[in-house]
């Protein structure tokens, strides 16, 4: 491990900052994507660029096969960014959250199956849609 590793986030100002110190190293190590001057990528969808691949970057680890079973806790952004990439990849997704507003937002997207952990007991419901694999 670096000895002298100073994230982003947590020793200068992080992504949601106006502005960001980036180090020299990080550039030259390609952390950073210059944007063309003529891009008509929408400042909207560049900003999920980041996020989406943290997503990829931790599913890569999980190597998931089509038609295994996935559990996403939380039905913010991230967890639908997770819920969606396992869907392309074949998962039967299981999406849980606690909030009803997000559960009905993303009720639209077509998932596998969803937990209302704010009226269930989500340990319990997973078993049984997984036939106990968990």
């Amino acid at each position: 491990m670096c000895k002298n590793n100073r994230p982003i986030g947590y020793y200068y100002p992080g992504g949601f900052a106006e502005y960001i110190l980036i180090q020299d190293a990080a550039v030259k190590q390609g952390a950073i994507i210059p944007v063309p001057e003529n891009s008509t990528v929408s400042d909207e969808h560049l900003a999920m660029v980041e996020p989406l691949s943290c997503v990829i970057n931790g599913q890569n680890y999980l190597n998931i096969k089509e038609g295994e079973y996935v559990t996403v806790v939380g039905a913010g952004p991230i967890g639908l960014m997770h819920s969606l990439l396992a869907k392309t990849k074949g998962a039967k997704v299981i999406l849980a959250e606690y909030s009803s507003a997000r559960l009905t937002t993303a009720k639209e997207f077509g998932f596998d199956h969803y937990i209302a952990t704010k009226d269930t007991d989500f340990v319990q419901a997973v078993l049984d849609l997984t036939h106990k694999e968990g």
